[in-house]
């Protein structure tokens, strides 16, 4: 027997208990307005999950975690390419991290995973039964009483710092003459805030997931070692989103509207702002399948027109200006990501395993550095 619907209906707690409780098999799939996720069952225990954000990929979480140093995801990434085998087992292999080690890790990987769905405002699921991937995975076994007590409270948690820190847009800004004492990750993050990167530049800098992340900045701002100001735009956005008696009409008309700019911002070349705005129509229209078919359309358009320039994944980029001249640049964190992992060896696409981002982001930050004249690009094989 399958099982669909929104969270809205039947909340991600008592669809597990569900799962759970009538010993079920099979694949859970629940999209959400930028992420699909999906849990697999075995007679009620969770066995594995998966993930399309690049942020949950193993080698990313890995690296978070600093298990891992980017050279040893690299060669075993340049491994994996050659085997097809699993990146797990790649890295056991080459003694990056030991088999007990990566059994922990991938379970850690899969609670937080799930951990997260419970602060989604939105989603939609379908539960599959008898489903499971024919691809052999490390077996786990996770019961969802502990996913559900502890995404509760998460839950809970959230809501208290959406109070302080209502969107990932929110800018930190470390107190002046303030000392206190903290713990490596505390310090990381308050390094990072400078009164420019927002609290999702901060995660993407520091690694970290968006509830440590804001959690580490709430509490931060409760001992009045860092302040927020939020940019209009980023709350007009969020509250729209959270809206539930926003007017149909206006709401309809606004998505129009977007979804028109970004398609003649595409046929002009302005990849960047074209990129932006279709996802604006995602925060506000995350379960439209023509807003799925539409975003699907405007990054295959740009990754297309970006290869076409030589920005491909055999490409190796380099250094145009020396290192004292790019630290004086007006960069964004991303820019700034991706350019402190040129080195003149390294291929677009072992970059791309690197970074946290989105493809297109990553593409759009290469494009943006070569117009500004800040890298070149060395091809490879000129097919890919």
């Amino acid at each position: 027997m399958g099982i669909s619907g929104t969270l809205r209906t039947m909340s991600l707690a008592d669809l597990m208990q569900w799962i759970f409780h009538s010993l079920k098999t099979g694949t859970l799939i629940i999209q959400g307005v930028t992420t699909e996720k999906r849990v697999f069952f075995e007679r009620g225990y969770i066995i594995s999950t998966t993930s399309d954000d690049p942020r949950e990929y193993l080698g990313q979480f890995l690296l978070s975690y600093g298990y891992i140093t980017e050279e040893e995801l690299t060669r075993a990434m340049e491994v994996q390419s050659q085997s097809n085998m699993l990146l797990g087992k790649i890295l056991v292999m080459i003694g990056a991290i030991s088999s007990d080690e990566l059994q922990k890790l991938m379970r850690i990987k899969a609670e937080e995973s799930l951990y997260e769905i419970f602060l989604w405002d939105e989603g939609e699921f379908t539960f599959i039964e008898d489903l499971l991937p024919e691809i052999k995975m490390i077996p786990l076994k996770i019961d969802p009483t502990k996913i559900i007590m502890e995404g509760l409270r998460r839950s809970d948690e959230w809501k208290r710092v959406k109070q302080v820190i209502p969107s990932m847009r929110t800018i930190p800004f470390r107190a002046m003459d303030m000392e206190a004492e903290m713990d490596a990750r505390e310090q990381l993050i308050l390094d990072q805030c400078n009164g420019k990167h927002t609290v999702a530049d901060i995660a993407l800098l520091t690694r970290s997931r968006d509830f440590h992340t804001s959690m580490i900045l709430f509490q931060l701002h409760n001992r009045n070692l860092v302040t927020f100001s939020t940019p209009e735009e980023a709350l007009a956005i969020e509250e729209h989103r959270n809206s539930r008696f926003a007017d149909i009409d206006e709401a309809e008309l606004e998505v129009h509207r977007l979804m028109t700019r970004s398609g003649m911002l595409l046929k002009k070349g302005i990849f960047q702002e074209a990129w932006d705005t279709i996802r604006k129509v995602q925060t506000l229209r995350p379960d439209e399948l023509a807003v799925e078919e539409r975003i699907e359309k405007v990054q295959t358009h740009i990754l297309s027109s970006l290869q076409a320039k030589g920005i491909r994944t055999s490409a190796i980029p380099f250094l145009k200006l020396p290192l004292e001249e790019i630290s004086n640049l007006n960069l964004t964190p991303k820019e700034g990501f991706i350019l402190t992992r040129i080195n003149g060896h390294y291929d677009i696409q072992n970059i791309l395993a690197l970074a946290p981002m989105h493809v297109v982001d990553a593409y759009l930050v290469f494009d943006s550095l070569m117009n500004r004249d800040i890298i070149g690009i060395q091809h490879g094989d000129p097919q890919n």
